[in-house]
């Protein structure tokens, strides 16, 4: 109130009378006046009404400039001798000097800033939440419950104060009593995001995964930029199975922050899930150049390379892993097993070229060879294979379409649009080839010839709706009107 405490009202007065000594000195000691009412109106820019901070030190700055300006010519008019006026200046400056220096170690860290709050003010609960938060950033979270607990005697409906007190709780891995607080905080901050996600990541922890993606969705409601609580909701969402959400969150978490390994990451493992084997390697290795020694994408990669029969580089990937982890069990069950699949592919290799030594002229075991180097990820030797089969059999549809797949693999578009282009002179009605075509025009980024081609899967009959709507090799066309024009209808 104005009288509790009284220097509520002395500041008051003292602040109206130097305001009034302003005014009134304004003709005669124009100065003073204005080193006055510089100071005041200064403060009124950050300082008034208007909801900010009520105590920052750097707030005076700019306005003690003319206080000092005034000490300065006060002394000089009413303290003779000068020299008695220098020395008193001179000691002030000193004796300030001395004290910025001592203030200096109490900013020295984010620590004692908040310990020295917290001894000035010691019924104020904010210092005790503030110092529990750096003591839980520093790992030292026993100590920090101490000091939430501190802040919620003097403050028991702190909605910050129970947040941080079971967020710390949980990392304790006391379950219960970290929900009971983090349920407290939710009731008394309902609009605090943080407080909803780590309710969500306690709730995990006990398996009521239902509720812990309720929690998880309001967070990301509260705060659409919350890009920590999209990943949690992802992660949550695959623990149910339900994949495509996974992959909306995940992929919510990267748009949000793009340097997120983490969630380029699990949105990787997510598409791996969802069988979208080029955007799972994709986001992997957006996952690895932020940080590229991410042991887990690295595994997550070699599963991707492995399930596009590419074992060679999967192996790589694994050791990368074990490299940087090598107590990674998963990794290195992993390898071993690449290493068993990519023996037993040199072993398959062997046996088809004995037998092509005996049966020199057999379409079918080029053909057959070419797809266990494609494997191995020789992508040149396996397209070698593939036109010596074409060579004793030209019009083999099957053949024609590995073909083309090892070039798209290689990044060779126009090859791998001739070799198609020969299917369809063979089979006008082959509407996989047609859709094929649009995937190939639309990596290209040609995307007029992209919905042309996919125009004309679709009049063959192509109707997997599930796959244009989800393949990443339609992506550069997927914006366009008319895409949306083509798949309206089914659910586009």
């Amino acid at each position: 109130s104005l009288i509790n405490p009284p220097t509520t009202l002395i500041s008051l007065v003292t602040i109206l009378g130097l305001v009034g000594l302003a005014l009134y000195l304004a003709k005669k000691e124009r100065i003073i006046s204005f080193c006055i009412l510089w100071f005041f109106g200064n403060l009124v820019i950050e300082s008034s009404v208007i909801g900010l901070e009520l105590v920052f030190e750097h707030r005076n700055y700019l306005p003690s400039t003319m206080v000092c300006l005034l000490i300065v010519l006060l002394a000089f008019r009413y303290i003779k001798p000068k020299w008695i006026a220098i020395a008193l200046i001179t000691s002030f400056i000193a004796i300030n000097s001395a004290w910025t220096y001592q203030r200096n170690t109490v900013w020295q860290d984010e620590l004692t800033l908040w310990q020295d709050c917290s001894k000035k003010s010691p019924l104020k609960a904010r210092p005790y939440i503030n110092i529990g938060v750096v003591l839980g950033k520093l790992n030292n979270t026993s100590r920090a419950i101490k000091y939430f607990s501190k802040a919620l005697k003097i403050d028991p409906n702190s909605g910050e104060a129970c947040n941080d007190m079971g967020f710390a709780l949980l990392r304790e891995n006391n379950i219960n009593d970290a929900i009971k607080y983090l349920e407290k905080a939710v009731k008394i901050t309902p609009g605090m995001p943080k407080a909803h996600n780590n309710l969500g990541l306690a709730l995990v922890k006990k398996d009521d995964i239902k509720r812990a993606i309720k929690c998880f969705s309001t967070a990301v409601r509260l705060d659409p930029l919350y890009s920590e609580a999209w990943n949690n909701l992802g992660l949550a969402q695959l623990r149910t199975g339900y994949i495509e959400g996974a992959v909306k969150s995940f992929s919510q978490a990267v748009k949000v922050t793009p340097g997120y390994a983490e969630a380029h990451k699990n949105l990787g493992a997510a598409f791996i899930k969802e069988g979208n084997l080029d955007e799972a390697i994709r986001q992997l290795n957006s996952a690895l150049k932020i940080k590229p020694d991410y042991a887990k994408a690295h595994n997550l990669l070699g599963i991707a390379l492995v399930r596009k029969g590419d074992l060679a580089d999967a192996i790589t990937q694994f050791r990368v892993a074990l490299s940087i982890d090598q107590y990674y069990l998963e990794a290195k069950k992993n390898l071993e097993a690449a290493l068993s699949g990519l023996v037993k592919i040199k072993e398959a290799i062997l046996r088809v070229k004995d037998a092509l030594r005996a049966d020199p002229k057999n379409p079918a075991l080029y053909n057959e060879l070419g797809g266990l180097y494609k494997k191995e990820g020789e992508l040149d030797m396996a397209i070698g294979q593939y036109k010596k089969a074409l060579s004793i059999s030209p019009g083999s549809v099957t053949i024609l379409n590995n073909l083309a797949i090892a070039y798209a693999a290689k990044g060779e578009y126009e090859k791998a649009l001739s070799q198609l282009k020969k299917i369809i002179g063979l089979r006008p009605g082959s509407a996989d080839v047609y859709y094929n075509i649009a995937c190939i025009y639309s990596r290209q980024n040609k995307v007029d010839k992209a919905l042309s081609w996919l125009k004309k899967a679709m009049d063959k009959g192509f109707n997997n709706w599930a796959l244009i709507k989800k393949d990443p090799d339609l992506e550069n066309v997927r914006r366009t009107r008319y895409y949306r024009q083509l798949i309206s209808g089914h659910g586009g």
